[in-house]
């Protein structure tokens, strides 16, 4: 099949290195989108030459593969991909999100039906097809929170606005998104692209709303990663604030959770009020307009390097604490846990690429890598030896 002449809709899917999410995200959109009216191009990050491999040789399933040898990151790798589709509407895709059948027309039938909606997103169900989020929100101090069946109806999830939907599937008209300047790289490397943008469009008098007629299978992969995850989440979230503090500050604060689906109601009627009365007055943080190669090697490096500090300063805490209350035991062993299997992966990850043009950089890490695995590994079995005394 070849690819739509005038396609009405891009659809940009990202993976990252070996992104084994990403067939079967494929297959399903083949199932069901039109390929003689869709164009899906593919965008990623560090990949793996056997996924490489793989897509050359299914041809039918994508139009497009735009690939960066190194990780630019979330935000660069979607703008990417939208600045290299043609169609009118554009549609953000995870490769951990699997389309359900009749999920894409609803979506672009709501964005067409309304010049004040600036995005539309899906219901995220589970592979069971239980809810799991329509929308997200965010207290006055940026932490966001799934929409979920307790603040939801009983009858279910409705249209309508809402602070933010995730960019896991998410829509938008084509030129607006890029108007706008796509999501921000700032946000590196990933985490807060879509809660920022949803805010952009707000201060344009724009909303982003959840589609209950649309449903995509979710299932992030974040729990390999936690610790890392959470670790960028609270140090993009810095760079959230700094901008958005005067939109947040109209959006209820966290509270117990018997009174989130109050809480809910009251963020979105925070969004519809900033929709109809914008503030245009520009963010207090100018976007991170480009990005070269180099910077991006330099940024990754840092902030990776600041998280192993980060771990390594935790381990050198719980030997200076006395170990022998159960909750510090319970936390060490934690963060033990959690981490240990992340900086394998790192570790594998450096090592494939000692013969890339990041020789000197992968060399690096792994050698930081070693250490602190070791030292890992040497509080584990500390911690087992302890519990068995």
């Amino acid at each position: 099949m070849g690819r739509p002449e005038n396609p009405e809709i891009s659809i940009v899917v990202i993976g990252w290195r070996r992104a084994p999410d990403l067939r079967r995200c494929l297959a399903a959109l083949a199932e069901t989108v039109d390929r003689h009216a869709v164009e899906i191009i593919v965008t990623l990050n560090e990949p793996a030459p056997a996924l490489l491999a793989e897509l050359a040789n299914k041809p039918d399933l994508l139009d497009e593969c735009l690939v960066a040898e190194s990780n630019r990151g979330y935000a660069l790798a979607n703008n990417a991909g939208a600045q290299a589709a043609r169609g009118t509407y554009l549609v953000l895709l995870n490769d951990d999100s699997v389309p359900q059948s009749g999920w894409l027309e609803p979506l672009i039938e709501r964005l067409s039906s309304d010049q004040s909606i600036g995005a539309v997103g899906p219901v995220f169900v589970a592979p069971s097809g239980a809810v799991l989020e329509a929308g997200c929100w965010l207290s006055s101090d940026a932490v966001p929170t799934s929409i979920g069946p307790s603040q939801l109806p009983r009858s279910g999830p409705v249209a309508g606005p809402v602070p933010y939907v995730s960019a896991s599937a998410l829509a938008f008209r084509r030129e607006q998104f890029l108007e706008f300047g796509g999501f921000d790289p700032g946000y590196f490397p990933a985490y807060f692209e879509d809660t920022d943008i949803a805010m952009k469009y707000l201060d344009r008098g724009l909303s982003t709303w959840v589609e209950p007629a649309s449903r995509v299978e979710h299932s992030p992969n974040d729990r390999e990663h936690r610790r890392y995850a959470s670790y960028l989440v609270s140090l993009n979230r810095h760079r959230f604030v700094e901008r958005w503090g005067q939109v947040l500050a109209t959006f209820p604060p966290l509270g117990d959770p018997s009174v989130w689906a109050t809480q809910v109601k009251s963020a979105v009627a925070a969004v519809t009020a900033l929709a109809a009365s914008p503030r245009r007055t520009g963010p207090a943080v100018p976007d991170v307009e480009n990005l070269s190669e180099a910077q991006l090697r330099d940024r990754e490096l840092q902030i990776s390097d600041d998280f192993i500090d980060f771990v390594s300063s935790l381990l050198d805490q719980f030997e200076e604490r006395d170990a022998k209350f159960q909750v510090l035991v319970a936390e060490r062993d934690q963060v033990i846990s959690s981490v240990i299997p992340e900086f394998e992966r790192w570790l594998e990850a450096a090592n494939q690429k000692l013969e890339s043009a990041n020789e000197e950089l992968e060399a690096y890490r792994s050698r930081r890598l070693v250490r602190l695995l070791n030292a890992l590994r040497r509080a584990q079995t500390r911690g087992a030896r302890s519990e068995k005394s």
